[in-house]
């Protein structure tokens, strides 16, 4: 009877231990959460995938990197009139980036009336821009990879989510769809 009770009890403790582990990763795959109220914009992001997190020297974004330092993201808003085409605000962008860091070879590149989406090779590594353009600014999404891991670069494009919308517009929104049904 004693066996019994041992194995019945070391059973339970095993399960019990199971369940406790899957929540602990459950809230390890939950995304973070970053607004900044100066470019009205919020993200959300794979904590687990890029744990560090600095906010930019001028407050205008963050800047993820991953455990190895290999993968970083930089979210973040500019100051900047739209004067131009997004073609040719990207290739603005794509100048800068041959000045600073040499050649590059263009993947992708897909252009909307107020933002702009390209893929490319610096180096070795993967880089991916994303930008949106308001009136008086605009926010950035660049991720860097190392081109030996094409699969962190497609997960962090599928799990990163920019919002225009900052965290006192959220509340206002959440509060009138609770008094609004």
């Amino acid at each position: 009877m004693t066996t019994l009770m041992n194995i019945s009890l070391a059973c339970l403790i095993f399960l019990c231990a199971g369940f406790t582990s899957f929540s602990q990763n459950e809230a390890e795959l939950q995304p973070h959460h970053y607004c900044n109220e100066k470019f009205n914009f919020c993200a959300n992001y794979p904590s687990s995938l890029l744990p560090f997190k600095a906010t930019l020297t001028q407050n205008n974004g963050i800047v993820l990197r991953s455990d190895d330092g290999f993968a970083e993201v930089i979210i973040a808003g500019y100051r900047q009139p739209t004067t131009e085409s997004t073609e040719k605000a990207f290739l603005t962008s794509i100048q800068q980036q041959v000045k600073q860091n040499g050649d590059l070879k263009i993947i992708s590149s897909i252009f909307g009336e107020d933002f702009y989406e390209c893929s490319f090779i610096i180096g070795l590594n993967f880089s991916y821009h994303k930008s949106y353009y308001f009136d008086d600014h605009f926010v950035r999404l660049e991720i860097k990879v190392p081109i030996s891991n094409p699969v962190m670069l497609k997960s962090l494009k599928a799990e990163i989510d920019i919002d225009f919308k900052t965290e006192g517009q959220r509340i206002e929104q959440q509060v009138s769809n609770e008094i609004i049904p």
